[in-house]
Parts: structure tokens; sequence; C-alpha cells
């Protein structure tokens, strides 16, 4: 165990998925998955978007354990926190590795593809069928000629409109089965804005207000617009970060809990505790056990 969550970036990435495609420091594509087992925490420092053709993958994300088997669909976000990992010998996969910086870009001023991103965070493994498979192998293989051909004028702009196709395409299926809802653009751009705030501040700041004084709106209207997007108040959000985050703490670092109550900037280690069992009904010392 260590003390520290180490952040993975798009650049390690790279260092490790020998004769992968790449377009500059922005995105890689590879069919290579690595055998070796997590050995500690990693904060995801970029976007990931596979898909498992053969064998079984087992993530441990944000706390809770997945199963990535022929056919589903893997979207992890920058920010997750990865425990475990590990995969067949036999298996295979495709992935989109993104940067922040370009899926800032793709989802830029779009209604409807942040709501997926959002979709994925709370579901990160969605089963496709046949069709869909197919689509995302076509796709993967046209954006993969396109990074290993010819350097273009357009390049990177017509590789990111390649990748929010693919992403329009494969979200086709779950607007269609009625899993995200349409919403106003207007409350969308809030939602976003209000996760990225509470992704930087949730370890420090847990009060509604400041998070709308940050946004110069009222707390009425972020908290209409965050429901109205994600079916979850602000307090839920933000509840779901710390205690994640404390999770996380206490399975795989040797912290004490009066350190993460520190870190975690709740006045002492007893109203941590408090806090924790209220949304776990586990005190940290058990679930540090469990």
């Amino acid at each position: 165990m260590t003390n520290n969550i180490r952040e993975l970036t798009l650049a390690q990435i790279q260092t490790l998925c020998e004769g992968a495609s790449h377009m500059d420091d922005l995105l890689i594509l590879t069919d290579h998955f690595p055998r070796t087992p997590l050995s500690s925490p990693v904060r995801m420092g970029y976007v990931m978007i596979s898909l498992c053709i053969s064998g079984m993958g087992h993530y441990t994300i944000n706390a809770k354990d997945y199963e990535f088997k022929p056919h589903d669909f893997l979207l992890l976000s920058e920010g997750q926190i990865l425990t475990g990992y590990h995969v067949s010998d036999d298996f295979s996969g495709l992935s989109f590795i993104v940067s922040p910086e370009l899926t800032e870009e793709i989802i830029k001023g779009v209604q409807n593809l942040s709501q997926l991103f959002m979709f994925f965070r709370s579901r990160p493994v969605y089963r496709l069928g046949e069709e869909e498979v197919d689509t995302f192998i076509f796709y993967f293989n046209l954006i993969k000629q396109k990074i290993d051909g010819q350097q273009r004028v357009f390049r990177k702009e017509i590789i990111t409109a390649l990748l929010k196709a693919t992403l329009y395409e494969l979200g086709e299926n779950i607007w269609e089965e009625g899993e995200i809802k349409t919403v106003q653009y207007r409350a969308e751009r809030v939602f976003n804005n209000f996760i990225k705030l509470v992704e930087a501040n949730f370890r420090r700041e847990r009060r509604v207000g400041w998070y709308a004084e940050q946004l110069c709106i009222s707390a009425k209207y972020l908290s209409e617009s965050v429901k109205q997007v994600s079916q979850r108040t602000p307090n839920e959000w933000i509840d779901h970060y710390v205690i994640v985050e404390m999770k996380v703490q206490l399975k795989n670092t040797m912290k004490s809990v009066k350190e993460i109550a520190q870190a975690m900037n709740f006045p002492n280690q007893s109203f941590m505790g408090k806090y924790f069992k209220q949304h776990t009904g586990l005190s940290p010392l058990k679930y540090r056990k469990s």
C-alpha cells in the first residue's frame, strides 16, 4: 500500500502501448491491454473508450467491481479511480484513449454528448448489440487509417469529427431505450461546470451554496439544473465524490482515519466517521477491514 493515489496520464499510457497509433498527445488507438494486474490505485488522467472482443476483464472503478465481456463497451472518465484491473490470457479488445483537452473539444457545444459521458460515470460498462460492435470496429479502423495515413491540413478536425460520430452512433441505442433524457442546453452547461468544480474542490468544500456562488447562479437554480440533467441533487453528487475518495483511501493506502479526515477537510475524525457511516452503513475502520 501507498499513501498517495498517483495520476495515470496519457503520456504514460503511450509508453505502455508499443506500436499504438497516436495523434500528438491527444489520442491513442490501441489493441494492447496490459496483462499485469494493477499494483496500486490510479486516478485516470484521460478518457478511455473500449470494446471487449474476446476473453474477460475485471475492473474496480470508484470502489465498484465490473466485468468486461465480449460485446461490452467500457467508458472510463477522467478523474475516476481505478483500484483493480486484470484480464484473462485470451483477452482482446480495442481502445480509444483520449486526452481531457480533446474530450472537451468533442463535447463542446454539442447537446446530449456530455450527458452520454455522465451516463457512463455511473454505468461504465454497457452491452452492445452485434450491429453496434461492427460500428465500433468500423470507426476504430477508419480513425486508425486517418492517424497512420498521410498528414493532412484538416487531419485533427477529421479525426475529432469521426470520434464524435462514433459516440453518436453508439449512444443512439441508449437514447432510444430511454436511458438518457433530452434536456435544455443551458441546464446541461450548468451541470457540466458544476461537476468540474466538484471534481476540483470536493476534498475541501461540500456546501452547495459555495458551488452556486462560484458559478454566479442561485443555489435553487443550480439544484434545479443538476436534478434535471442527472436525476441527482447537487448534495448527492458531492457526497458521491467524497465517499468514493474515502473508500479508496481506506482500502488502498496506509493513511490513518485521522489523516484521511484531515485530507478531506473534516473538523475531526469523529465527524468524518459519522458522515461515512451515514452514507455506507459502516464505520471507516469496519469498511477498511471488510
